[in-house]
């Protein structure tokens, strides 16, 4: 735990305001006291919560810290001390939260789900020879793959594959129209504003510099929820509200957005989902594994009363006391369906203020993994790729009892097709349960439900052959070397 006073010298002395940080394992705590004390607030967030720790620069030499630890807009900004002299204050604040904050959101967890998977491969490995060596074969049976998985079966053989990973890149993404603007308006003060785009293992920052602000912005790929592409007045492009030098660059765009999406995906929501799909099948192997390992040693598995009494004298495995099964078609792959959503009302609207732009089409295209929400005339054209993990909530609405329509995604025809609205809201509920973080905690109870079996299993065929664990210090000696690191059993590194 780490306790900062991040009081600004201005406010303590204009309006007796002091204000401390505390930043414990799970949560940022934000303590503000105003009137030498008399009115206190107290906010506290955890960090897997928080949306975002901005370092900024206002006028010419202030810095501060911005973030959300506190609902209302402004109220959790952070300028310790004198503002004019506080950069190397800043930078540490900004440093820890942001290291707190990739621990706890889904990047640390991602990263934590790297670790577990090696070692759930290296005890597959183990399992595989001694099946080999004791001369068993593993065959699950149809009907025992669909008590585990349901009728979306996985394959079995396949290599188990890491999360991938790109290389690092970095994109200019100044905008030379809004810096000369912005250069202008500020009578040369602020000078030329650069805007850098820099793409990471995990994430993205955006960093604009100028003699007035020097800021940066740190978005990881698993919180972006979509890599919007949009074509205005027929030559100006931007991906992501980022349109490089004139704003006719559309090749630039167009390999900015491809990199994106392929970042999104691969260290995203979409790929997260897929390893945990995988662990799980690695996870039901081994369990199946021990199971026809215990058959071959004919051995009865749950044991009787007396054998879990000598085998768990103490204290007996949750997973043989309590009845608990996997949950089934926690997965499920989707086919494309397309829909087309455009709003009559404001077509008709938008041709009448702009007849060259042409009628506006509206498309909504469900993808197996993410969305895919097109609109376009013969001027414009804006497409956002939204994965359904990323989705808040679906939501459906009728107003003035016929108008139906979902917020922020389409109100397709004159606002009376309920029916359609239905059938996209419930197949988009559907997906978003199939493929966001609903999906992920069951998958991921699945694995520990079967990880659990495994090790009941293994710790009865061990008492069944006398086999001491932990092992003996001789044995460990004998097994691995002083210069070689002792296997990790408790769990993994934090």
């Amino acid at each position: 735990m780490k306790e900062f006073d991040i009081s600004n010298n201005f406010e303590m002395c204009c309006a007796c305001t002091t204000k401390s940080l505390k930043l414990t394992q799970e949560e940022a705590e934000l303590t503000i006291g105003t009137c030498c004390g008399l009115r206190t607030l107290n906010v506290k967030r955890e960090y897997g919560e928080m949306g975002f720790v901005e370092k900024k620069k206002d006028c010419i030499c202030c810095f501060k810290v911005a973030t959300d630890i506190s609902p209302m807009a402004g109220q959790s900004d952070m300028a310790p001390g004198c503002p004019c002299t506080n950069r190397a204050q800043v930078n540490k604040l900004v440093q820890e939260l942001r290291y707190r904050m990739s621990i706890r959101w889904q990047v640390g967890q991602i990263k934590k789900q790297e670790q577990l998977l090696r070692m759930i491969a290296d005890v597959e490995d183990n399992l595989n020879l001694v099946a080999t060596g004791r001369g068993f074969q593993f065959q699950p049976s149809q009907q025992e793959m669909q008590d585990k998985f349901g009728q979306d079966l996985p394959k079995f053989g396949e290599v188990t594959q890491l999360i991938e990973t790109s290389e690092t890149k970095h994109w200019d993404v100044t905008s030379k129209i809004d810096s000369c603007l912005n250069c202008c308006f500020t009578c040369g003060i602020a000078g030329w504003t650069t805007e850098m785009m820099e793409l990471e293992e995990d994430v993205m920052y955006i960093k604009t510099k100028n003699r007035i602000d020097d800021s940066d912005m740190k978005i990881p790929y698993t919180e972006m929820d979509s890599v919007d592409v949009s074509k205005v007045c027929c030559c100006c492009f931007s991906v992501n509200e980022q349109s490089p030098g004139y704003g006719c660059d559309k090749a630039k765009v167009d390999l900015i957005a491809v990199d994106l999406q392929e970042r999104k995906h691969k260290r995203g929501n979409i790929a997260h989902l897929k390893q945990l799909r995988s662990m799980q099948a690695t996870a039901v192997k081994m369990d199946m594994m021990t199971h026809a390992w215990l058959k071959h040693e004919k051995i009865q598995y749950p044991p009787t009363p007396e054998v879990m009494e000598k085998t768990f004298p103490t204290q007996k495995p949750w997973i043989l006391t309590h009845d608990s099964k996997p949950h089934f078609e926690a997965h499920k792959d989707f086919e494309t369906k397309t829909y087309t959503v455009t709003n009559y009302p404001s077509c008709i609207c938008s041709l009448l203020c702009c007849p060259c732009a042409g009628c506006t089409k509206e498309t909504l295209e469900l993808g197996p993994e993410e969305m895919l929400l097109v609109k376009e005339n013969w001027c414009n054209r804006v497409q956002s790729r939204t994965p359904y993990g990323n989705l808040g909530a679906v939501e459906t609405e009728t107003a003035c009892c016929c108008c139906s329509e979902l917020p922020e995604i389409a109100k397709p025809g004159c606002g009376c097709s309920a029916d359609l609205v239905k059938e996209i809201g419930d197949e988009l509920q559907e997906r978003k349960v199939k493929k966001g973080n609903i999906a992920q905690m069951k998958q991921q109870e699945n694995i520990i439900l079967e990880v659990l079996n495994t090790g009941a299993k293994l710790d009865v065929i061990m008492h069944q052959h006398g086999i001491q664990y932990p092992p003996s210090s001789q044995l460990m000696a004998a097994i691995f070397c002083e210069a070689a690191p002792k296997p990790q059993v408790m769990g993994l590194d934090t």
